[in-house]
């Protein structure tokens, strides 16, 4: 019994494939128009019934047909596809998109021939005519133009599935609100450099290259010097401007110097000091607070109210909700 399912399963693939091939005009459902083209398929070292996972040995052994096979996606409600395979050969004689139907309830798979793109994702536009389908997406465009013109930058990327957000959660809304607060440490840099001609061209040579079309490099700039100033509110960590100029290694003493300052604004603020005690006027303005300082959100039982001050100076700031007091604790870079 086995055997015999084999069997069916290799004869039916086998037509199937010869079907993509020769692109009968009419009575596709006949399988008298796939019978003198049987065996005309490799199909070497493939079992049968046929996974997604051999298609690329097929193509192999037939160089002249390219498959792109998709499937229903079972996670979403509405109806959707996933690309399951994307072939890799994109100018061969004969391509086809298979649709992979499957039954997990009784363990059943079956591919059909997607006659039309357009319509199999007709429900996805409100577009009353033909679509332009990109197999590598499957957005439908509705000119030839800009599915043509699109359809470069698509092949150069993996295969894609566009999904749409819900209704209820379609608004891009600002969430990361503890970046709205200035932060402890920066540092600002200022580059000096001057022209110099480059080696590699002669004064006699065009600016253009005519063999390729590009333009040459005439001068160069230079590096001659920096100036970087290390920017913070606390003036115990406030230092002078370091201030550099040399021939050869100006880059050099700079990336040193950043790494200097990263190691040290590092060390301030893993020190982590601790909160000093209320002053009058900052015990009052926390008992009154009933919104959150950061978020501006009312204090619930899960977003409790906790006291919300500064790691560095042990400045309290503001009532604050302890979620948002997580987010805005500085954490140490490396």
């Amino acid at each position: 019994m086995h055997r015999q399912r084999q069997k069916r399963g290799r004869k039916v693939f086998s037509m199937g494939g010869t079907f993509l091939s020769s692109r009968s005009p009419h009575h596709k459902e006949r399988i008298g128009h796939y019978r003198p083209h049987k065996t005309s398929l490799k199909v070497s070292g493939i079992e049968f019934p046929i996974s997604p996972k051999q298609i690329s040995l097929f193509e192999e052994q037939n160089p002249e047909i390219s498959i792109n096979l998709y499937a229903v996606d079972p996670v979403t409600e509405d109806l959707a596809f996933t690309i399951e395979y994307l072939s890799p050969h994109k100018d061969r004689q004969h391509h086809v998109n298979l649709l992979l139907l499957e039954e997990p309830e009784i363990g059943k798979s079956h591919y059909t021939w997607i006659r039309d793109m357009s319509r199999l994702i007709a429900h996805r536009t409100n577009r009353n005519g033909k679509t332009y389908v990109c197999n590598h997406c499957l957005h439908p465009f509705t000119t030839k133009q800009a599915h043509d013109n699109r359809l470069s930058y698509c092949q150069s990327h993996p295969a894609q599935q566009v999904k749409y957000p819900d209704a209820d959660d379609s608004v891009l809304k600002f969430k990361s609100v503890q970046k709205q607060h200035p932060v402890p440490f920066y540092l600002v840099c200022d580059f000096e450099s001057f022209l110099t001609p480059s080696n590699t061209v002669d004064d006699e040579e065009d600016d253009v290259d005519t063999s390729s079309g590009r333009i040459r490099t005439i001068d160069e700039y230079k590096v001659s010097g920096f100036c970087c100033y290390r920017v913070t509110s606390y003036p115990q960590y406030q230092t002078p401007s370091k201030v550099y100029s040399g021939a050869d290694d100006v880059m050099e003493v700079f990336y040193l110097h950043v790494l200097n300052e990263m190691n040290i604004i590092n060390w301030i603020v893993a020190d982590n000091v601790e909160m000093l005690p209320f002053t009058a006027e900052q015990k009052a303005e926390f008992e009154a607070a009933t919104i959150c300082g950061n978020c501006e959100k009312p204090f619930t039982d899960d977003s409790h109210k906790v006291r919300h001050h500064c790691h560095i100076s042990g400045e309290f700031l503001f009532p604050c909700c302890n979620n948002c007091n997580l987010q805005l604790k500085r954490i140490a870079r490396s």
